[in-house]
Parts: C-alpha cells; structure tokens; sequence
C-alpha cells in the first residue's frame, strides 16, 4: 500500500512539474515493490524510470531498466505493458543507436500485436518502426510504415 502511495505522489508531482520530487517518489514505490515482490508494480515505477535515464542521455542504464520491464510484463502476460516495454526499449535502442537491435524488438512487438488482434498496439509500434526507418536515413520506408 505504501508503495503504491508513491507512485501516485510521483504521478501527481510529476503532472504539477515537480519532476525532482516526483522522481524521489518513484524510487521509494520501486523499493516497496521490490521489498513485496510485486511485478505490477515494479513495471509501473520502471517504465518511467526508463525514461527518466533516457531524458538524462543514460542510454545503457535506459535500456537495462527497459529489458527488465520487458522481462517482468513477460510474467505478468500483461498486452499493453509488455508492448509499452518493448517499444521504450526500442526507441532507447534507437536512441543509442542500436539500429539493429530497435528494428528487432519492433518487429516482434509487431507480429505479437497483430497475431493477437491488437490494433491500436500495432499502430503504435509502426510508428515506432517509421522513426527507425527515418533514423537509418530511409525515409521511403518510413514513408510507407505508417
């Protein structure tokens, strides 16, 4: 409960632009979590995390963060947050320059969608897959995904 407290005094600190605070906040919900073990949890104060890493240029650190999101929305079998920590870790991928690796990830990401019926995930991930594109300089290709 604690734990969840956090993160919704991240959530709230974070919206009023608060972001020191709210990064403070997160890291005490991540402790709670992994204090109890709870997975949810630790996938909501990860994901943005992540992102946090990512805003500072910490693209290794982001990316790792990203990999255990992936690997916990795994166990969970959560659709929407295994797909949101696929395409984060992609775009760090991306991000860091790790071409290959982000077009890798996408197009996983982008078969599970779609076998499973996932519209708005898949499109979401072709837009993914057209930033990829347009970083590796074909934008013909990223013209066409999307």
């Amino acid at each position: 409960m604690r734990a969840s407290a956090h993160l919704a005094r991240d959530f709230a600190l974070t919206e009023q632009g608060d972001l020191v605070t709210g990064a403070e906040s997160r890291i005490a919900a991540l402790r709670g979590f992994e204090e109890v073990g709870d997975r949810w949890g630790l996938v909501m104060s990860l994901l943005p995390i992540g992102s946090d890493h990512s805003l500072r240029g910490e693209y290794a650190q982001a990316i790792a963060t990203f990999e255990r999101t992936v690997a916990l929305s795994s166990e969970l079998g959560t659709e929407d947050y295994l797909y949101l920590s696929k395409a984060g870790l992609a775009r760090e991928r991306r991000r860091s320059g790790g071409l290959a690796g982000a077009f890798r990830d996408l197009h996983a990401a982008h078969r599970q969608a779609r076998e499973q019926g996932q519209l708005r995930l898949e499109a979401n991930i072709l837009v993914g897959l057209a930033n990829v594109h347009r970083r590796a300089g074909d934008l013909t290709r990223s013209d066409a995904t999307t």
